[in-house]
């Protein structure tokens, strides 16, 4: 399962850098420990299909997301801010308004790039 739990870890990196999962809250969810999330997500313990099942659903998250790995970390966070500008309602603080815009220009800059060296 390397490339599954490198997805997953990559996606979990994301979120939780979004403030949008912790391992605590995927504990709480699957009734796994956190200290065993933690292992699973970040590689030290061997996914079995229940525990990548069970942490997916935890995390909100699909198969199909874990397969369509690797997404540009950059074009991932923006996604699931403007997903959450779009489904949320909740007015966002202008840290976060930074965030978006931060990820927006460097997903732009790192387009521009790969369009001048392709």
């Amino acid at each position: 399962m390397g490339k599954i739990q490198k997805a997953l870890e990559a996606i979990y990196n994301d979120m939780n850098e979004l403030g949008k999962i912790t391992y605590a809250e995927i504990a709480r969810r699957t009734g796994i420990s956190e200290n065993q999330v933690g292992c699973l997500v970040d590689g030290r313990r061997r996914l079995n299909e229940d525990n990548l099942l069970n942490i997916i659903e935890a995390m909100r998250i699909t198969l199909s997301d874990l397969d369509n790995e690797p997404v540009d970390s950059n074009r991932r966070r923006l996604n699931m801010m403007l997903d959450d500008l779009l489904t949320a309602g909740e007015p966002y603080s202008n840290a976060v308004k930074f965030n978006i815009e931060s990820a927006h220009v460097k997903f732009l800059a790192d387009q521009a790039a790969a369009k001048k060296a392709g």
